[in-house]
Order: C-alpha cells, then sequence, then structure tokens
C-alpha cells in the first residue's frame, strides 16, 4: 500500500488540505455483488476481476476501501452512490475515512 503523507499549505491567509482519504464501502445483508462490482466498475474504474475481489473482500471483512481520494473527490463519489443507489433501489452505504 502506498504511504501518503499529511501535509498543510498555508498559502495567503487560507489553509489547504491536500491530505488523503480512503473511501470505504460496507457490507450488509440485502446488497448484491453484482450491483457492487457495477458501483466499482462505474464510479471508480474497477475492472470486472478486481470488482469481483474488493467484493469478497468487503463481504469478508464488512468493509473496504476501495479508493484513496481528496477529500473533495471522496465525498463527490459518496454522491454519486446515493444517486446509484436511488435508480437502482439499493442501500449500499460508504462512508470517508482519514488515510492512514
Amino acid at each position: 500500500m502506498n504511504e501518503f503523507r499529511e501535509r498543510t499549505i498555508e498559502q495567503d491567509s487560507t489553509t489547504i488540505d491536500d491530505s488523503f482519504y480512503n473511501v470505504v464501502l460496507f457490507n450488509d445483508d440485502v446488497t448484491p455483488f453484482e450491483y457492487v462490482i457495477m458501483v466499482l466498475n462505474r464510479l471508480f474504474g474497477k475492472s470486472i476481476e478486481e470488482g469481483v475481489q474488493i467484493s469478497m473482500h468487503i463481504h469478508q471483512n464488512g468493509k473496504g476501501v476501495v479508493a484513496t481520494l481528496s477529500l473533495e473527490e471522496a465525498y463527490a463519489k459518496l454522491e454519486q452512490l446515493d444517486v446509484l443507489n436511488d435508480t437502482f433501489g439499493f442501500i449500499l452505504q460508504g462512508d470517508v475515512e482519514k488515510a492512514a
């Protein structure tokens, strides 16, 4: 796994946070594997094979990191997930966590 450094840049009295954040998806008992794989493909650019591996990891561990992004990008992905959930009628849950 890549190591990311946290650093803050101060510029014109504005603090810019260029830290990285993990987008995490959670296992549940109702969302089908096919939907999770589709989400991983559409939102995170994962291949079908990667999607299967990540989905299995989430299923076995209760959650899994699917991307490491800027804070703004991470929350945008969660908003896109909400749109897909509404469109397809599923409840796949995600969250954003500070990357180590």
